[in-house]
């Protein structure tokens, strides 16, 4: 019956993974999901009393059929956010969850294991993570698709062009 839930499991979160391209999403996180670990150094899940489940915003919620019922989540209908292709932006205060759903999501490239909270979590596995190390230098890079105008530091009166930004500590 284990084997056979974990089969089910990963065939639903495969089941949807084939889905993602022709919907134009990159990932999946399922309503209820419990995506917070118990500690920063494992991956077992926190506590369902001591963690919020997740809840998809309503302007990003999907309903996507999964073969079979009860694996992963209840029925056969998961229910939550569908994360659209293209330039995503991730915004919030500290220790709002930020940080936990990018590896949440960064993981779900493979299947999450029942069990692990993660369940409901699935990305296209062409997904990468790309990552600057901070402090790191940068010299005319074209920012401004992400930044348009910069403060300006003291004793400037010319905002700095973001088309060619240079900078000796980038985060």
């Amino acid at each position: 019956a284990s084997l056979r839930h974990f089969v089910d499991c990963v065939e639903n979160q495969e089941s949807i993974r084939t889905q993602l391209t022709e919907r134009g999403l990159i990932a999946f996180v399922g309503d209820g999901a419990i995506l917070p670990r118990v500690s920063g150094a494992s991956e077992d899940p926190m506590p369902t009393q001591d963690a919020l489940p997740f809840d998809s915003p309503e302007a990003f919620r999907v309903v996507f059929d999964v073969p079979h019922a009860d694996a992963g989540a209840p029925g056969t209908q998961w229910q939550g956010m569908g994360i659209p292709r293209g330039v995503v932006l991730l915004v919030g205060g500290g220790y709002h969850g930020q940080s936990t759903l990018l590896r949440a999501i960064e993981g779900a490239v493979v299947p999450h294991v029942p069990g692990d909270g993660r369940e409901t979590v699935v990305s296209d596995p062409a997904l990468v993570k790309i990552r600057a190390e901070d402090g790191r230098s940068v010299c005319a890079v074209d920012i401004q698709a992400f930044i348009d105008h910069l403060p300006l530091r003291p004793g400037e009166t010319k905002p700095r062009d973001t088309r060619r930004f240079s900078t000796s500590d980038a985060s």
